[in-house]
């Protein structure tokens, strides 16, 4: 006897009938459920969230990933219920841990294109939330950059709502789609997510792809949470590159629920403690300048001289710094910043001249090859080639706004991941940039390895904006941290002082009261 054999095709569709079948009664029998990985800041330790993943405990093969049924659920129309499930079971899983005394950390969901297309949307998230009882700003949703395409007008409305109320939005799985730059600029992201794939790459040392969405966001003023970092060298070079937030094996596996507060109860408590007990903590964020080695130095000696109060010390950039201070996350903030500062003004401010600086052959030889310094020249544009270091936000902007209003092209060709590195490419020739006067008095300028550059000699444009360093200070209840945060401002005041930097604005945080 012959046996019953079955082509690959109708084998296949045996399959996908099962699975289809299977799936119309998986959410019916309860057979979904999530599972959390938490997302961190590796800039001051804290975890910023989790996002929730959906898991299918069949029944015969056990559970299954995404990758095994989101498809086929698609095509049967499912997602929508599904969605909503998720939606639902996260929103009620974040307010539990709330209730339960753990700081309350974003939850992110998935949403798909289709899904907020149709009527309805805002009104079932809403309904979540309401359900739930989680306040909007502990909601994130995640858009998958694939699932944009064609008129969103039908969308642009329902995500404004949405982002009014306070819900933050994501575009998920960023590069790997066909949404335009316009596209994405119009829906007004709060997050952009890196997609695994191209932090694939930066283990063989392809750092270009990641390197581009990072200054992309930058630019947007968008912040950019990597996903699916498994590895040291990934985390090395995203920490290197300027993404602080993170998520992946390397740092956690997603876990049940329980699981979760098990492997970060102590993680969570921390986290609360830091937003509601300022009386022996105080947190504290300076910028990567060229002065930040000065100002560290002076924390840590501080630190021992008061050990009583624990000093948690973050180094980000001017504007992270300054946003932990407006979010109430740090209680002492030094970066650079310019006017006018909408929302947040210094305590106390100086000043410095900007100036042109490169090594001595750099004169002369400022030009990218085929390109010209004379913005009068009509043979091809003109362009000076220049650098940053990780003030690039605003040391780099300054440049390329001063070039730009001469007319001439700044052309990006070195960002080092610290100043020493910053001045050791200005030494060995690598392009022009500029400083703060009172930098100039490092070793490498002492030996005339880097000079100041003459605009008259090099038809370098003035630079009449000035360098702008702020300290800034939240007030604090009375305590230990209040006091250690008084002693540390004048510290950090007369240390700035010493530099050299002309001060413009002097505040007193607790003003004394007449007797």
């Amino acid at each position: 006897m012959t046996p019953t054999t079955h082509k690959p095709g109708i084998a296949r569709s045996m399959v996908l009938s099962d699975l289809s079948a299977s799936l119309r009664k998986a959410l019916d029998r309860g057979e979904f459920f999530l599972e959390y990985q938490p997302q961190f800041n590796t800039r001051n330790g804290t975890m910023r969230g989790c996002e929730a993943l959906i898991r299918w405990r069949h029944p015969e093969k056990g559970v299954v990933l995404p990758g095994g049924f989101i498809d086929q659920a698609e095509k049967l129309g499912l997602m929508f219920r599904i969605d909503d499930w998720v939606r639902r079971t996260a929103c009620r899983q974040a307010k539990a841990w709330q209730d339960a005394g753990f700081a309350p950390i974003v939850m992110s969901v998935n949403v798909s294109f289709n899904e907020v297309e149709e009527a309805g949307f805002v009104e079932r998230v809403c309904s979540a939330l309401k359900e739930s009882g989680l306040p909007p700003e502990y909601l994130e949703l995640e858009l998958t950059e694939t699932s944009i395409a064609g008129d969103l007008t039908a969308i642009r409305g329902a995500l404004a709502v949405l982002r009014e109320m306070g819900v933050s939005l994501a575009i998920d799985d960023f590069g790997t789609g066909y949404a335009s730059l316009s596209q994405l600029l119009d829906l007004d992201f709060d997050f952009i997510k890196i997609d695994k794939v191209f932090i694939d790459q930066l283990d063989d040392g392809r750092e270009e792809l990641v390197t581009g969405i990072i200054q992309l966001a930058v630019s947007l003023g968008i912040p950019t949470i990597a996903e699916g970092v498994e590895t040291k060298k990934q985390d090395r070079a995203l920490d290197r590159l300027g993404c602080g937030l993170v998520q992946g094996y390397f740092y956690s596996h997603p876990h049940s629920a329980d699981e979760f507060v098990k492997h970060y109860a102590k993680h969570l408590t921390q986290h609360a403690a830091a937003k509601r007990d300022w009386q022996r903590w105080l947190p504290v964020a300076i910028a990567s300048l060229d002065s930040a080695r000065t100002v560290e130095r002076a924390i840590f000696a501080f630190q021992r001289e008061h050990p009583d109060v624990a000093v948690s010390l973050t180094v980000c950039s001017s504007r992270d710094a300054i946003e932990y201070l407006r979010t109430g996350e740090v209680g002492l903030a030094v970066g650079l910043y310019r006017e006018p500062l909408a929302g947040i003004e210094p305590l106390s401010a100086w000043s410095d001249d900007f100036v042109w600086v490169g090594a001595p052959e750099s004169i002369g030889n400022m030009t990218v090859p085929d390109l010209s310094i004379n913005h009068n020249s009509s043979a091809g544009r003109s362009g000076v080639r220049t650098h940053c270091d990780l003030e690039n936000s605003i040391y780099h902007q300054i440049m390329s706004e001063t070039l730009e209003a001469a007319g001439i092209d700044s052309l990006p060709y070195f960002f080092g991941d610290s100043f020493g590195s910053y001045e050791m490419a200005l030494a060995e020739g690598f392009g022009i940039s500029i400083l703060p006067r009172f930098a100039t008095r490092s070793e490498l300028f002492a030996s005339g390895k880097i000079i100041e550059l003459n605009p008259a000699e090099t038809e370098l444009p003035p630079i009449a904006e000035k360098y702008r360093l702020g300290l800034f200070a939240s007030p604090l209840p009375e305590g230990e941290a209040r006091n250690a945060q008084v002693v540390l401002i004048q510290t950090i005041s007369a240390l700035i002082d010493s530099l050299g930097l002309r001060r413009e604005r002097s505040g007193e945080l607790y003003p004394t009261r007449p007797d």
